[in-house]
């Protein structure tokens, strides 16, 4: 059935699949690359889910016609050129960090 839409027809058919799982894969790559720097786990936690909570807000303009997600990502820095996840991966990598931080000096107590 697929075949019979051509590729502007799949790629509207399956667009919001790449819109929710493209943000994501993209902070995990930049974790990665950066591992050595990142102090903890939280850290990761933090960006990964902010970034999936942001593409999931992305992509449900696309789904459906709910104006509140549409502000939401328009507002988002850089949000025009595809990298509006960006402003939510440094959020969540930093109060990751933090959070991470502070529970390791709990534990040490």
């Amino acid at each position: 059935m697929t075949a019979l839409l051509g590729v502007d027809g799949i790629v509207t058919y399956i667009g919001w699949i790449f819109s929710i799982s493209y943000p994501p894969v993209l902070a995990l790559m930049v974790l990665g690359t950066f591992s050595k720097i990142i102090p903890n786990d939280s850290a990761y936690k933090g960006a990964t889910y902010l970034v999936v909570i942001y593409a999931l807000l992305e992509a449900l303009p696309g789904l459906s016609n709910l104006n509140f997600a549409r502000t939401i990502v328009m507002a988002a820095p850089l949000s025009e050129i595809g990298f509006g996840w960006l402003g939510p991966f440094l959020v969540g990598l930093v109060g990751g960090g933090i959070i991470g931080i502070v529970n390791t000096k709990k534990e040490a107590l």
